[in-house]
């Protein structure tokens, strides 16, 4: 993720006690990052993430995903982040688990709670 693809999705956050913020848009942030499909786009961002271990864009993707979503082809990533102790997102992980899953997530939202 180069800095101005984290500068866009950092957009997407509303911060209180800051005036009015620019908030990139849906076709800004695909375009960044090459692509018109933001579900496909977030699982490969989540995947690259754990492939990096990176914490940051764990959360980075997350907040990407709340525009976005993720398919259901994301649940093996998910799955996988949810016992992952090398980041802090488990409560989101456990949200979208329960959202896009069924029987396959039980284990991973019981391991969670």
């Amino acid at each position: 993720m180069t800095p101005e693809q984290e500068r866009l999705i950092l957009s997407l956050v509303v911060v209180t006690g800051v005036g009015p913020q620019r908030r990139a848009s849906a076709e800004e942030l695909l375009a960044a990052f090459g692509t018109n499909d933001g579900k496909e786009l977030c699982g490969r961002l989540l995947q690259q993430a754990i492939a990096d271990r990176s914490a940051e864009h764990v959360e980075l993707t997350l907040i990407l995903a709340e525009t976005f979503g993720l398919n259901e082809s994301s649940l093996p990533t998910l799955q996988s982040l949810a016992r992952e102790e090398w980041h802090g997102r488990h409560e989101d992980i456990s949200w979208i688990l329960e959202q896009l899953g069924g029987a396959e997530v039980v284990d991973d939202l019981e391991f969670l709670a």
